[in-house]
């Protein structure tokens, strides 16, 4: 029963844990609107401005991702008791979850990157 709780509430966090970050890079993106117009004036493509963007995104993903991950590798021992045919530290489950987890960051942070792209040098520029 304790594993299939873990299960369920373990899906729902990577449910919601990209919506989170999707949110975090957008506000970001807003803060940093003329700044990418400024780029976009200067003769940045836009593919230029997607991949800062979604490497900013993946950088800070991953740095979520290493500190869980030493995080959850402390605590191991205290949750083996409630595994089922692994053992709290399995490496190849911790690589799979690190790499679910930073794709997932990067899917969040490609939509807002897809945004700040379309900004227009123009528009972004004559905003207060």
């Amino acid at each position: 029963m304790s594993a299939s709780l873990f299960s369920v509430f373990g899906v729902l966090a990577l449910l919601v844990a990209p919506v989170g970050f999707y949110s975090v890079i957008a506000l970001d993106i807003e803060g940093r609107r003329r700044e990418f117009g400024l780029r976009a004036a200067l003769g940045a493509s836009s593919s230029g401005i997607v991949r800062l963007i979604v490497g900013g995104g993946v950088r800070l993903a991953a740095g979520g991702v290493l500190l869980a991950v030493a995080l959850a590798w402390m605590l191991a021992p205290w949750i083996e008791s409630l595994l089922f045919g692994v053992t709290g530290r399995d490496v190849p489950v911790f690589a799979g979850v690190a790499a679910i987890l930073l794709a997932a960051g990067a899917g969040a942070s490609v939509p807002p990157a897809v945004r700040a792209a379309r900004i227009g040098p123009s528009e972004a520029l004559r905003e207060e």
